[in-house]
């Protein structure tokens, strides 16, 4: 425990909760003691005496990151992930957080340490811990307390994420770019290309591609699940937010000079003294209204948390205790929620749950800081399908767009095969398809004169031997198809500047590090003692 950081202290927040939840330093030492393991992993650095212990990363934090991500990638895939898909996403989650272990024990062996002073003004520097630019010791406890981190917690991990920070500036230092890397990558920069390129609109196969009624209800027997209705329920919420808590805040002149005294020594006048209260008046009266508030609001939330609870079946005895409202939101889906609520992840997850739509309230959950939601279910429309005279012209039009698509892209490789081996020409398959080829003309990694399809594929292929050409299809990000004629490269002759050298010194010894600091965990974890648990997501 850092006593000191609950007086003063720097950093940003949102990059720290980031890192607490993104990589992965969140909750340890929970033990939820499942059947099987109570452990997500084993990990055991290279070099440590054989008698000493692996570290047991926690199931709990895994599970609950895993929850976070899922609940997400649920309303972008409109319900449930692809199975191999959600598997390779829980893997690298796993992998993470082994990684993120490694690099603790290896840090730690290496001898990196971080002070308490260090932690002190990192924590310190953090603008959502501070009002008027200064750490404010209130308003550092409420934020932790909005994320359900305690500040111990938060301390220790933030000391771990500093403590890797070292062992990453360190590999980093080891970087350095030698001139011949240097004058490749200047090559490779300036490299143009010359090409042709013929664009095959999908559009143009429309007529051909419309589907016949036997196509149509087959598309509908086997894709049925795309074409329900929305689950939908009724929502009934009560809202508690940090705003009208300040606004309703009755502050009078003793507290606010009782304040004063509290925080005297962080108004100084250029002697160091402090500044008098009248001369500080107004904006200690801002800084105390917020810092109450918030501790207000602190209350209140633990009050709404409780009563939630206890009244488990009757949100307007919770509203009726805070003195709150009862406000509604009638339609809200389970895809894209709805109303006053918006589309909240955490939120469609607890409309949906089943101890919610079986009637009771739902925990608080924070839609933003310093916004609190309590929400109930009045009513449940579960999902159904919908009838195919209602979906028919929906049907027609993802069949015609699918095949005009698959008949432009059909075309322009069966074109390719016949130009590769000399059997066709760009010019005769224009004129037969009644459109211009663009080019030839050389083209630059960043030149937007070719689309970012075809200028990636032009890039991606190898350079034209003995004079010939090489040819390629590309599919557009629009369903067009394309034909893509490489004739030639060069490079473009342009002197640089002193500046736009150093620039992209620094930009090649940052690739560096990054790739070299991969290869270096890379090297922790060959060499580490690694024991998964096969089951941590079941």
């Amino acid at each position: 425990m850092l006593q000191k950081i609950h007086d003063k202290a720097t950093g940003w927040f949102a990059m720290i909760i980031l890192v607490l939840l993104a990589v992965v330093f969140a909750f340890w030492g929970i033990d939820f003691g499942f059947s099987s393991a109570s452990y997500a992993a084993k990990v055991q650095v290279e070099g440590r005496p054989w008698w000493q212990p692996a570290e047991k990363l926690q199931i709990g934090p895994v599970r609950q990151a895993w929850q976070n991500q899922s609940t997400q990638l649920q309303q972008v895939y409109r319900g449930e992930l692809p199975e191999d898909l959600k598997v390779q996403l829980q893997q690298r989650l796993l992998n993470d957080f082994v990684r993120n272990e490694l690099l603790t024990q290896h840090s730690h062996d290496m001898g990196y340490r971080v002070t308490d002073e260090d932690v002190v003004r990192h924590i310190a520097q953090v603008p959502a811990f501070q009002i008027d630019g200064k750490f404010s010791k209130d308003t550092y406890l409420y934020r932790l307390k909005l994320q359900g981190i305690s500040p111990a917690q938060f301390e220790v991990e933030q000391r771990k994420f500093m403590q890797i920070s070292q062992l990453q500036e360190a590999v980093a230092r080891t970087a350095f770019v030698t001139p011949a890397e240097l004058e490749r990558n200047w090559r490779l920069q300036n490299e143009q290309r010359e090409a042709s390129w013929l664009v095959l609109p999908a559009s143009r196969f429309t007529e051909s591609a419309r589907p016949d009624a036997a196509a149509i209800e087959k598309h509908y027997e086997e894709f049925q699940d795309r074409y329900m209705t929305a689950e939908t329920v009724s929502l009934r919420y009560v809202e508690l937010t940090l705003e009208e808590v300040a606004e309703e805040l009755e502050l009078g002149e003793d507290d606010l000079r009782a304040y004063y005294e509290t925080v005297r020594d962080r108004y100084l006048d250029d002697d160091g003294k402090p500044r008098p209260f009248d001369e500080v008046r107004e904006q200690l009266a801002g800084e105390f209204r917020m810092v109450e508030a918030e501790r207000r609001f602190g209350d209140l939330q633990e009050r709404l948390a409780d009563e939630a609870f206890e009244s488990l079946n009757d949100l307007d005895a919770v509203a009726q205790s805070l003195g709150l409202e009862v406000q509604e939101v009638p339609v809200f889906r389970r895809d894209t929620g709805g109303g006053a609520l918006g589309a909240s992840p955490e939120v469609i997850e607890a409309a949906f749950s089943e101890h919610v739509l079986n009637g009771e309230n739902s925990r608080p959950m924070e839609l933003a800081p310093g916004h609190v939601v309590v929400l109930r279910v009045s009513a449940h429309r579960p999902a159904e399908p919908r009838s195919l005279a209602a979906v028919r012209e929906s049907i027609v039009e993802t069949l015609t767009t699918e095949r005009s698509q698959r008949e432009a892209r059909e075309l322009a490789e069966r074109s390719v095969t016949l130009m590769n081996a000399g059997n066709e020409d760009m010019k005769r398959l224009a004129g037969e398809f009644k459109s211009d080829p663009q080019g030839p003309q050389f083209i630059g990694r960043t030149d937007e004169a070719m689309p970012i399809e075809l200028r990636n594929a032009l890039f991606d292929t190898p350079p034209p031997m003995d004079g010939q050409a090489r040819y390629r299809a590309v599919i557009m990000g629009n369903g067009d198809a394309a034909v893509l004629k490489f004739s030639g490269v060069r490079v473009n002759t342009v002197e640089e500047t002193a500046e736009a050298r150093a620039t992209r010194v620094t930009q090649l010894r940052e690739r560096k590090a990054q790739a070299e600091f991969a290869a270096y965990l890379g090297q922790l974890e060959s060499g580490a003692y690694i024991l998964k648990n096969t089951k941590v997501f079941e």
